[in-house]
């Protein structure tokens, strides 16, 4: 599962190497833009360069506090050059470290992305914006400024001669505004109530559970916190947080517009909400209703995730005849939620109540457990 999001968030972070190609002539300056953003939102920071002589090869580092941000692989990418075969070193300090032949370090951040890549073979004089980096605040983030350090490797800042090429580089600030004022009165029944992602909690009551390592998976993604320590793995979930969490891991983009929903009374879920409404993966249960302190059923989840993915019956529709069949409770799937639902066991997405495998029962309408939801989305999260 690491696996998955480690290789997504290389590949991103790829093509962004790909497009800082370029540093300047004589003192060649890279500068990371600065910005603002509520906790638990997200803002782009602009890697811009200037004075450019045309570079074959380089390492750059972006350092920043984990325990405020963490790095969203939807970020944009913008510009380009002809640098390829750029590799992710690592985004933490230890592994950075014990990559780079250079000591890396801004001591006083714990989060790096250090970044190589090299040219194809025709060096680029490109300046301007070279690439935007997305980070979260976290939804523990307090209020204040924070740096975003920018570094390099002066050994590995070549020119095509193989000289090397000093920086001038600059970091930015980001201004977190909101924090835990932000966040409702009443938490007990919500996802935003303690923690801080990014694989900090150590959940107490999750030891031996069949659902474990994606428990923690779901949590180092910054998807689930908890509450005080302990995950509550056989709880169920609402609808409004399994909503909240599907929109963290799209990068909490900020809704066009209010959802039309008339029962959503508490501020952390409405643009959730209503980001999920705009994209057409909710509809509400009716009357202008969306229920969201109601349990999520498992046909209900799994439906949600096949309209984010499309909404479009694959493969999976030529077994429908074997999988009426195959579990005893078929006839009990609503008509709605049926090809979601055998969408998902076609892709390995659900999962059984208390196991990893689906058995002969699949439980439709049953609500969805806080165990299962953190299979269910990161399966989803790393589906082919």
């Amino acid at each position: 599962m690491r696996r998955g999001i480690a290789i997504c968030l290389a590949a991103v972070l790829l093509l962004g190497a790909l497009a800082v190609g370029s540093f300047a002539a004589n003192t060649p300056e890279v500068t990371v833009s600065s910005g603002s953003v509520k906790a638990g939102e997200t803002v782009d920071l602009t890697v811009t360069m200037s004075g450019n002589p045309g570079m074959a090869a380089f390492m750059l580092y972006i350092y920043y506090d984990t325990d405020t941000f963490a790095v969203d692989p939807s970020r944009d990418i913008s510009a380009g050059s002809d640098f390829a075969g750029g590799i992710l070193l690592g985004n933490d300090l230890e592994t950075a470290r014990r990559n780079s032949d250079e000591p890396v370090g801004d001591s006083s951040k714990d989060g790096v992305l250090a970044l190589w890549c090299n040219s194809t073979g025709t060096n680029t004089t490109q300046n301007g914006s070279m690439l935007k980096i997305r980070l979260r605040a976290k939804d523990t983030a307090a209020n204040g400024s924070y740096t975003i350090s920018l570094g390099y490797d002066a050994d590995n800042t070549i020119n095509e001669d193989g000289g090397k090429v000093a920086l001038q580089v600059s970091g930015g600030t980001v201004t977190v505004t909101g924090g835990a004022a932000d966040k409702p009165e009443d938490t007990a029944g919500s996802v935003d109530s303690t923690g801080g992602g990014g694989g900090v909690v150590d959940f107490s009551d999750i030891a031996g559970s069949w659902a474990e390592d994606y428990i923690v998976e779901a949590n180092a993604r910054g998807l689930v916190y908890g509450y005080n320590g302990v995950y509550r793995p056989n709880d169920t979930m609402t609808r409004a947080e399994f909503v909240t969490i599907l929109y963290r891991a799209c990068g909490s983009p900020k809704p066009a517009k209010a959802a039309s929903f008339t029962d959503l009374t508490q501020t952390w879920y409405r643009d959730p909400i209503a980001w999920a409404e705009e994209n057409q993966v909710v509809n509400g249960v009716g009357n202008g209703k969306f229920d969201p302190s109601g349990p999520v059923t498992r046909e209900q989840l799994v439906t949600i995730l096949f309209r984010l993915s499309g909404g479009q019956s694959g493969m999976e529709s030529m077994f429908t005849s074997a999988y009426d069949g195959a579990y005893t409770d078929a006839g009990q799937i609503s008509a709605y939620a049926k090809p979601a639902v055998y969408w998902s066991i076609y892709h390995e997405i659900l999962c059984g109540q208390q196991s990893l495998t689906v058995p002969e029962t699949l439980a439709p309408r049953a609500a969805a457990t806080r165990a299962q939801i953190a299979v269910m989305i990161v399966r989803y999260l790393d589906m082919d």
